[in-house]
């Protein structure tokens, strides 16, 4: 009778090869899925080796248990050993052929992730010239009609920053698990220093002027001075951070 703990150890490793089996399997028909398959092939080929050895030492014991006559192992037990070894002749051979695989496709894939870069760099250079429209320094626009208008347009630009940023991110990860020089993206540091800044202005603008209507609107036994004081305080720290970061403007 083979022990119930050889069992589950067996029955773990089975689950372990058939779920490498699946992943190393998916195909790769882009830079991105290239990369993901690479990331696990390693990781896979990383431990066969331990769940190799832990199916033979299971084995081993079996054959033992079968040499001498003592708790001899059921059939169904032999089966799930040969289905592991099965297997791990499966999963051997698929390491072996994707590791070929992948330093021939390589070359192809760098291509094409270094002709991803220029888009993005396309279109960072857009946002970036959209974020510095004088639309976002000009006083007309102060009016309340006007702010709502402008705040949602900057909401919009601000999630197209947060994807251009986080493929650029993306991208430079890609860079070194390929191998390949990273990318700088200058552009994407003066995007976030003008619309970061320009967001921050308008939002800090309508927030304040909500503000200074409910203290206007407040009866004078109620005025909260400290807390005003507290907040005044912490919007001059973004009037001047913000003169610091753009040109001089009626905002």
């Amino acid at each position: 009778m083979v022990p119930e703990v050889s069992r589950v150890r067996l029955d773990e490793s089975k689950v372990w090869l058939n779920e490498s089996i699946t992943e190393l399997r998916r195909p790769t028909n882009n830079v991105e899925e290239f990369v993901v398959q690479q990331g696990i092939l390693n990781t896979v080929d990383n431990r066969f080796q331990f769940i190799r050895d832990k199916v033979d030492i299971l084995g081993d014991f079996y054959r033992k248990l079968t040499e001498h006559a003592i708790n001899k192992p059921r059939k169904e037990d032999m089966s799930n050993h040969s289905d592991a070894m099965s297997q791990i002749a499966q999963l051997t051979l698929l390491i072996s052929n994707l590791q070929q695989q992948q330093e021939g496709q390589s070359e192809k894939f760098k291509k094409a992730l270094n002709e991803l870069i220029p888009e993005l760099n396309k279109n960072i250079d857009e946002l970036c010239e959209e974020a510095e429209d004088k639309m976002y320094t000009d006083a007309a626009n102060m009016e309340p009609d006007k702010i709502l208008e402008i705040l949602k347009n900057l909401d919009n630009k601000m999630d197209l920053f947060k994807q251009y940023d986080a493929t650029s991110e993306r991208y430079n990860d890609w860079q070194v698990k390929l191998s390949v020089p990273q990318t700088n993206f200058d552009n994407l540091d003066n995007l976030r220093t003008q619309l970061v800044n320009r967001h921050l202005m308008w939002h800090s603008l309508s927030d304040w002027n909500v503000m200074q209507a409910e203290w206007m609107e407040t009866q004078f036994g109620q005025i909260d001075a400290p807390s005003i004081q507290k907040i005044s305080t912490d919007y001059a720290k973004i009037c001047k951070r913000l003169e610091g970061a753009l040109d001089a403007n009626p905002i």
